[in-house]
């Protein structure tokens, strides 16, 4: 399990980026990061993955390939 310090600094991480309710599938309006015109990212529901199925949801390497994606600028339609 990280250490508090590291949850800290992810949970600051993930407020930098621009987070939209909206309804995007016609389902209903959901609350999301919207990385770009082209990509977004579903934290909260990544997390409740977590909660539910354990382990096997690891939300710490949830994150490293989305700050890896924002980092590079490589997302899956470029590549």
């Amino acid at each position: 399990m990280p250490a508090r310090q590291v949850i800290s600094i992810i949970c600051k991480d993930w407020g930098i980026y621009k987070w939209v309710y909206e309804d995007e599938f016609g389902t209903g309006a959901v609350l999301h990061i919207k990385v770009d015109n082209n990509n977004r990212v579903y934290p909260i529901d990544k997390a409740f993955k977590r909660l539910k199925n354990g382990p096997e949801d690891n939300v710490v390497s949830f994150y490293e390939v989305f700050k890896k994606m924002v980092l590079t600028g490589n997302f899956p339609q470029d590549q």
